[in-house]
């Protein structure tokens, strides 16, 4: 049996709600050790651990706020932002949009980095002025302000390393994509950049342990660089391997797959859809498309329209779409089937889930 910690939730931004995983404890117990080493020389056991504490939540206080550039930019362009997520890896904003373009996919990717280089520029001109990183200040809070810095400046920088999962993977996707007109191609060459760049974390790692003079010093720093290298290469490979699967998808029609449902008129009896022998009856109405259940509606007084429930909007698909287009509208709506509608509005049928059944693609993400 799989066990493992729901998400924990930390409260809003922007209306987006935040998690702090299970993952992200393990983070704090890689990094305060690391912390505490350094700090031992001049400061006691316990003070160490508790300033390396400290320095813990100064990072992921620094990730959230990269990740809150993601949510403020994706809001800005009026998208929906289901989760922020805090884990081993930094963090992670999932945005949903029906207008996905290289336009949106640049400027929500670019906008975490950005919040993060904003906050570490200061330090970083201290650092030019012959001031250090810490604006001159001594102690304990300067090692805390050098800290935030750094962080701030490491995480700008890494995270535009052009390969996936960074958000520099994201930008050189967008950029791809405006070139070769292909999301998914241009996917599936982020993701190798992003293996490259897998290969080259532990190529330092084992670098730092073969070099050092004492290499049972480097166990901690090269175990957080081998976790993350490891990380990549799977998220690498897991967004690739998604792609793959998502333009098969896009090359099949959805109306290969579609199932025939009656098409009455809301004005007749409610009576005349006892004649149909499905169970699910669309119904033109004044105001457009509905549906209603045979079984309720044949043995009821009135008009179809009566008894009709309206489709909304988003259950509506057009002729043209492909499977790609079913598995983002049963993703983002928990709807049991969508209407397919010809280039006059005519309805050709219905399709779910059970038109997926078979392709090796989850339906819920």
């Amino acid at each position: 049996m799989r066990f493992s910690l729901p998400p924990l939730p930390l409260g809003r931004f922007l209306g987006a709600p935040i998690y702090i995983t299970a993952s992200w404890f393990l983070f704090v117990l890689v990094i305060v050790p690391l912390y505490a080493r350094q700090l031992q020389s001049w400061l006691g056991t316990a003070q160490a651990i508790a300033l390396g504490a400290v320095m813990a939540l100064m990072w992921g206080l620094s990730v959230l706020l990269h990740e809150f550039g993601h949510v403020a930019a994706a809001r800005a362009m009026h998208f929906d932002v289901e989760r922020v997520e805090l884990g081993f890896m930094g963090g992670a904003t999932t945005v949903r949009s029906e207008d996905d373009s290289p336009r949106s996919e640049l400027v929500v990717s670019a906008a975490g980095p950005a919040v993060s280089l904003a906050i570490g520029l200061p330090g970083a001109i201290s650092l030019l002025t012959g001031n250090g990183p810490g604006f001159g200040v001594d102690g304990a809070w300067g090692m805390l302000l050098s800290a935030i810095t750094l962080a701030n400046l490491a995480i700008g920088v890494f995270n535009l390393l052009p390969g996936l999962p960074l958000d520099g993977g994201r930008v050189a996707v967008a950029v791809l994509w405006k070139a070769t007109g292909n999301q998914h191609k241009a996917t599936i060459m982020a993701s190798y950049f992003g293996q490259v760049i897998s290969a080259g974390l532990a190529a330092y790692a084992l670098w730092r342990v073969l070099s050092s003079t004492q290499p049972s010093r480097e166990i901690p720093w090269v175990l957080a660089i081998a976790i993350m290298s490891a990380s990549l290469w799977a998220m690498a490979t897991a967004s690739r391997d998604n792609a793959i699967k998502e333009a098969r998808l896009a090359g099949q029609p959805l109306y290969e797959r579609l199932m025939p449902v009656p098409v009455l008129d809301g004005r007749e009896p409610a009576a005349s859809a006892s004649i149909v022998p499905d169970a699910l009856v669309l119904v033109r109405t004044a105001d457009g498309l509905a549906y209603a259940d045979r079984a309720i509606v044949s043995s009821a007084t009135g008009t179809l329209t009566d008894h009709a429930t309206p489709l909304p909007e988003h259950r509506l698909l057009a002729e043209d779409a492909s499977c790609l287009d079913l598995l983002h509208a049963i993703r983002r709506y928990d709807a049991p089937w969508f209407v397919v509608l010809a280039a006059d509005g005519v309805p050709l049928g219905i399709v779910g889930a059970q038109a997926l059944a078979g392709e090796p693609v989850a339906l819920t993400e």
